[in-house]
Order: structure tokens, then C-alpha cells, then sequence
């Protein structure tokens, strides 16, 4: 009878339990729908900020480098190569010829937030360019670092790596790079 009792009472008590955890499961398996929706809405909305910044700089980089005397007559966003089970993505790929005539590939990594690691990161991919674009192997290339804002000393960092920065102005995209700046040419 007390006996009888106590198990009848444990019995309630596991079917309660049992029940508040499906519950639970379901509540948990709701959030991780929803975290991985807020997710995906992140992805998008920074993704389309990059594609904001690129549109910005690749409008400014023929112009910046017409006044550096290299006319840019091809452009292309994103260009991706894969060779060897790795693969190499460029932001803005340029052709310009410099005015002596000679092609030149211009090869632009674009960040809202520059670091010096962005930086070491660029100058790896650069350094392997030639490697996933073989038919520039024979042009000069050299290597642009473009954001909205630079961390501490990433600009002056770009520069002694022989990179041109551009950073915002009221055109747009400005050269941030001295006047007598010699870029650094990749071979």
C-alpha cells in the first residue's frame, strides 16, 4: 500500500520528467533553427558589405592608377583558380599598361578593416599568383591593399611590404600610399 504508493508516485514523476524533456528538446532544436537562421542573415549581410567595398574600389582603381600613369584596360571582381587541390580567390584583378607600354597585372585585396595580418595574408596570396595565374607569368605584377579602415600601423605596414593603399576620400578611393613610393614587383 505505501509501497504501491511510492511507485505509483515515481511513475508520475519519470513520465513528467520524460515529458518536460521532449519538451525541452524541442525548444533546443527551435533555437538552433533559429541560430542558424540568424546565422546565414549575418553571412549575407556581411558578404554584401565586402561586395559594397569592392564596387567602391573597383571604380576608383582605374582612375587612381590613370594618375599614376598606368592605364587599366581590363577589370574583374573575385577571380578564382584552383590548382593542385588549393585554391587562390583575387578581389580585383587588373591589366594596365604602364608608359613605356608594358602590361602589368594589378592585383587588389580589398577588407573594410585592415590588419597586419590581412597584410602577411595578401602577401602570401601574391606570392603565389603567378602559380595559380600562369599566363601572367611574364608581366610585372603588383599588389594593392584597399579598405575603409586601417588598424594601427597596417598602412605603414602595407607600404614597407611595397604595396599601394587606398583607403576613402571624397572621391571615393584615394591613394593613401607617399608620392614616391616604389612598389614592390612581384616576377
Amino acid at each position: 500500500m505505501v509501497q504501491d504508493k511510492i511507485i505509483k508516485e515515481i511513475k508520475e514523476n519519470l513520465r513528467m520528467i520524460t515529458e518536460k524533456q521532449k519538451e525541452t528538446d524541442q525548444e533546443i532544436a527551435s533555437l538552433s533553427k533559429e541560430l542558424k537562421n540568424v546565422g546565414e542573415m549575418v553571412g549575407k549581410m556581411t558578404d554584401g558589405w565586402g561586395r559594397v567595398v569592392e564596387g567602391l574600389v573597383v571604380s576608383s582603381v582605374p582612375v587612381i592608377f590613370k594618375r599614376l600613369g598606368i592605364d587599366v584596360f581590363y577589370q574583374t571582381l573575385r577571380s578564382k583558380r584552383y590548382k593542385d587541390g588549393k585554391e587562390l580567390e583575387i578581389d580585383i584583378l587588373c591589366l594596365g599598361k604602364d608608359r613605356d607600354g608594358e602590361e602589368m597585372a594589378i592585383i587588389s585585396e580589398v577588407k573594410s578593416d585592415v590588419s597586419s595580418k590581412d597584410i602577411d595574408e595578401f602577401l602570401a596570396d601574391l606570392d603565389q599568383f603567378k602559380y595559380f595565374f600562369d599566363e601572367y607569368r611574364d608581366k610585372r605584377a603588383i599588389g594593392v591593399i584597399a579598405g575603409m579602415r586601417f588598424g594601427k600601423g597596417a598602412q605603414r605596414y602595407a607600404e614597407k611590404c611595397g604595396l599601394y593603399v587606398l583607403g576613402p576620400s571624397g572621391e571615393v578611393m584615394e591613394l593613401l600610399t607617399k608620392p614616391d613610393f616604389k612598389p614592390k614587383i612581384w616576377r
